[in-house]
């Protein structure tokens, strides 16, 4: 048995009318301003200069690495970049160097004219080649470079600090199996790091907090000596929806569960012991590893 297929053969007659208006209307309300096309494979990251306002870093997926005039939206300077995916950039307190990192075990350490390049209305050429270059035995996936000073770090296996005219690691921090994804240098505190598990990290101009992004489609704010967020933003927040989205208010209602089952097991275990032998520990106390002086 066969049907009859209508078809709609006027254009005033729209079944996507609704959806198109929706998508109207949000762009109205967060217009879209440009794009800089140069990139041939995806972004991976990205930094800003300390210096000027209009000048940014990115670095893609297969290697590339450009600097960009957002006022032109043109590409001001490219350097010939890694092997691989670069997974970070930073820049040096007074901008004149630029760190990146990927996963071809490699750090390169670039230097970046940026008064020539970007007070010039022409697009520039290829920089020339990184200034110095560490290889290390692990790929990385974020580097920060220290506020005031020559140190930067680097996070992956492990957490390592590194010395600009050292060809190895200075100090390095270990923990547990899991891949470490970023990392940043408290400006408020110059010698205090701040590590994550999280898409991205970054700390507030005062170092008081810290904003962290995350699998869960949610930024986060932090105090930097607090245990909850302070705030959650997420698309539905920014569009004023009344509910919290379904993810999040089941992983909520997920870890208070997981929390109550954990404190019921220490109690019936305390019960179990003999009087003074299990110490009694905060809950914050239980997720420290390790403490390294």
């Amino acid at each position: 048995m066969t049907r009859k297929v209508f078809h709609n053969y006027d254009p005033a007659l729209r079944t996507q009318e609704k959806a198109v208006e929706y998508a109207r209307a949000l762009n109205a309300a967060k217009p879209f301003i440009g794009a800089m096309d140069g990139h041939v494979d995806a972004v991976s990251c990205m930094a800003k200069s300390p210096n000027c306002l209009k000048a940014i870093f990115s670095g893609s997926m297969d290697g590339d690495i450009r600097l960009w005039d957002i006022a032109s939206r043109k590409t001001v300077c490219h350097f010939p970049g890694h092997q691989g995916a670069v997974r970070s950039l930073a820049t040096s307190p007074d901008g004149d160097l630029l760190v990146s990192c990927g996963v071809d075990c490699t750090v390169r350490l670039w230097k970046v004219p940026m008064l020539k390049m970007v007070d010039s209305n022409d697009a520039i050429g290829d920089a020339s080649q990184p200034s110095a270059i560490y290889t290390w035995k692990h790929a990385f996936w974020g580097v920060d470079h220290q506020w005031d000073g020559n140190l930067f770090s680097t996070v992956g296996a492990q957490v390592d600090i590194w010395d600009q005219n050292r060809s190895e690691p200075i100090n390095s921090f270990e923990w547990g199996k899991d891949t470490v994804l970023s990392v940043r240098f408290n400006p408020g505190e110059l010698d205090v790091l701040i590590t994550s598990a999280r898409m991205d990290i970054d700390y507030s101009p005062t170092g008081r907090e810290f904003v962290t992004g995350s699998y869960d489609r949610t930024v986060r704010i932090f105090q930097y000596n607090g245990d909850h967020s302070r705030e959650i933003y997420h698309t539905k927040r920014m569009q004023r929806h009344r509910h919290l989205p379904m993810p999040i208010y089941k992983a909520s209602n997920l870890r208070r569960t997981m929390i109550e089952a954990e404190n019921r097991k220490e109690e019936k275990r305390r019960a179990q012991c003999a009087p003074g032998s299990m110490s009694v520990q905060p809950f914050r106390k239980r997720r420290l590893i390790k403490e390294v002086e």
